[in-house]
Formats: C-alpha cells, structure tokens, sequence
C-alpha cells in the first residue's frame, strides 16, 4: 500500500518542559543528596520524554495509523471502522501525552488543534496535529465524503 499522507509532529515545549524539570531535579539532588526517590523521578521524566516526545500520522487506502515517537505506543482504525472525523480545538487544560476527556482519548503532544474521530461503534478519539484540515481532507476523499 503506498502512502498517501504523514507527518510527524514534535512535542519542543513539552520536551523542553521535561528537560528543565529534569535539570531542577539533578540540581536539588546535587545540592542535598542523591536519593532512590530523585533517582525514580529522573528516570520517569527521561522515560517520558523518549516515549511521547513526538506523534506521527500515517494513511494510507487501508485507515490511519498514529504513535508516539518510536511506536511503542500505537494505533491502527481502519477506514471502515470510521464514522465521522472533524477538526476541533482542545482546551489548553486537556494537556499532552495520552488520556481520557469527556471526548474520548486524547493523543497529543503540542498544541490545541486536532481531528476528533467517531468509529462505527460510537467510540470517540482525539489525535493532535498541527495539520488537521489535512488529515481530514485525506480521510473524507479516501472515504468517498
């Protein structure tokens, strides 16, 4: 299957954020004492940042595939399995990474836009993107909307 659209969008202020907490971190347990705690912290903010530092859009005739960074975490919906997809905003407070709204799951990693997809079965899920009229648009055409 050849692909028809993919973009990869990157998280720079959630890394970046993850990058000062990681500093503020080594910083007081430099300046107090290295503690098995500290050391837990870093390594979920390092963790953090390798997995959801940014998400990739594929689609190609068969459905959309999104993931975060290497793939680790990953999704596959098939074209007819598809609904509905609209372009929507969040609000600033539903955040980054992976989680549940009173829209559905959230997979984001920067930014407000995004296309909310509604499944056959009436499940809802919300992907960011910097480009979501795009993914739309490529989404409704292979659909025949």
């Amino acid at each position: 299957m050849s692909m028809l659209y993919r973009h990869e969008q990157r998280g720079y202020l959630m890394t970046g954020s993850m990058a000062v907490a990681m500093v503020a971190v080594s910083g007081v347990m430099l300046s107090t004492e290295i503690t098995v705690g500290g050391v837990a912290v870093l390594a979920v903010l390092a963790a953090s940042t390798y997995l959801f530092h940014s998400l990739t859009i594929e689609i190609d005739e068969r459905g959309l595939v999104f993931y975060f960074s290497n793939g680790i975490v990953k999704k596959r919906i098939t074209l007819e399995d598809i609904d509905t997809v609209d372009v929507v905003s969040n609000p600033w407070y539903y955040g980054w990474g992976i989680r549940f709204t009173p829209h559905g799951w959230l997979f984001n990693v920067s930014g407000l836009k995004a296309v909310e997809i509604r499944t056959r079965h009436n499940k809802r899920l919300r992907i960011g993107t910097d480009e979501p009229e795009k993914v739309k648009e490529v989404i409704d055409t292979l659909r025949g909307v």
